[in-house]
């Protein structure tokens, strides 16, 4: 168990990435960006000769978008999860898929925008590609989003209030393209589950109590995340069983993505923390449940999903432990209390539910390095980029 002692800067923590030499330049580069402009010929040295298209397209899509937390361009998170998944030993499909997993979501203004988004996808790289991406890009909420628009942000979490939501995706179906709505008939259908379900408006009234900025429709947007993440988990499972066995893209994507936005959260922030923490506990529940219960064994080992799960939740915890440190080593005692007892009854509850080992780093690493042998007995496509075995963390 962990206690709230401040004295914490002796902890030993995963949040080092120590990788090939190319590609800690290349991602230590990217945040100075305007200062040291990342070359063709280093990005075909880090991520591969074939990645660099990939690499200006991204870079193109994001110019001008920032890191809420970090402050850094986007485009280093993108970057950054694409490094992480080389140097896990993944191929050109992931790699590829990990450079272009953020731009649609960050770039379109609305749902209507998707179909056209994504068919420049297909059109620039390949169908297989624009079908990744579109599964790594979060149509529910975007969905929901333009339905939020046709009702008024002070609705309140009542059963009217819901009534309203629901009303509003009626009147978005009907106004919709009809090609836009047999393209995404499954997130209509999903969103309308979710509002026609078991709403607990008490705790969305809670919610909005505690925070004069949070509404009903955030509230229920946080709730449609699930539909997303377990879509990606459920295609995940058909690919391994009934496709030949070919590699769940999305699904290690946003395993590796999750790790990389776990790493560049808030410190301070409780809100923020409890939100992303929720999130990560999202796609660890459903990958348990949708993927590792359900995909045979034999199966799910060498797809490396099963080893990635084990290392987010690991890295999840490792964080929560990172940040308690930080809190209480930087921040104001008195001020800070509540948000370090809160780091710590999360660090307790999570380690205890994922059983996280006291040897975490020694797991993580051999892990890690489980992941690498499995991709390179696998004989995963490569493209030219750095290679090697890089020290985890």
């Amino acid at each position: 168990m962990w206690d709230q002692d401040t004295n914490t800067t002796a902890l030993p923590v995963l949040d080092r990435f120590t990788g090939a030499e190319a590609l800690v330049r290349l991602s230590e580069k990217l945040m100075e960006w305007d200062e040291a402009p990342v070359t063709d010929g280093e990005i075909a040295t880090a991520l591969g000769a074939g990645m660099v298209q990939a690499f200006r397209y991204t870079q193109e899509k994001l110019v001008g978008n920032v890191r809420k937390v970090t402050g850094e361009p986007a485009l280093c998170h993108s970057a950054d999860v694409a490094i992480r998944a080389l140097s896990l030993g993944y191929g050109k499909e992931v790699v590829q898929a990990c450079l272009l997993h953020d731009v649609v979501e960050d770039t379109s203004s609305g749902f209507a925008q998707l179909p056209r988004a994504l068919d420049e996808i297909g059109a620039r790289f390949s169908a297989e590609l624009a079908q990744d991406v579109a599964l790594l890009t979060n149509r529910y909420q975007l969905l929901f989003q333009s339905v939020a628009q046709k009702v008024s942000i002070k609705i309140q979490p009542t059963p009217r209030g819901l009534e309203a939501f629901r009303a509003a995706l009626d009147v978005l179906y009907y106004e919709s393209d009809q090609a836009l709505v047999d393209g995404f008939d499954r997130e209509f259908a999903g969103v309308a589950e979710l509002l026609e379900g078991n709403i607990d408006l008490a705790e969305a009234t809670e919610a909005c109590r505690r925070d004069s900025k949070f509404s009903f429709a955030k509230f229920l947007e946080e709730r449609i995340y699930t539909l997303y993440v377990e879509d990606i988990v459920r295609d995940a499972a058909e690919r391994v069983i009934d496709s030949g066995g070919r590699p769940p893209v999305p699904l290690i994507v946003k395993a590796v993505d999750i790790i990389d936005n776990v790493r560049t959260s808030e410190v301070s922030n409780r809100s923020s923390l409890d939100k992303l923490v929720r999130k990560a506990e999202t796609i660890i529940d459903s990958i348990q449940v949708g993927f590792i219960d359900k995909v045979p064994r034999e199966i799910a080992i060498p797809s490396t999903v099963t080893a990635l799960h084990r290392v987010v939740q690991i890295r999840l915890v490792d964080q929560i432990k990172l940040r308690r440190r930080a809190v209480a080593d930087n921040f104001s005692e008195t001020r800070f209390v509540n948000l370090v007892r809160f780091l710590v009854q999360e660090g307790n509850r999570l380690s205890a539910l994922y059983q996280i080992p006291q040897n975490r780093i020694e797991v993580t690493e051999s892990l890690e390095a489980e992941v690498r042998r499995i991709n390179q007995a696998s004989g995963a496509p490569r493209d030219g980029g750095t290679q090697g075995t890089p020290t985890p963390g």
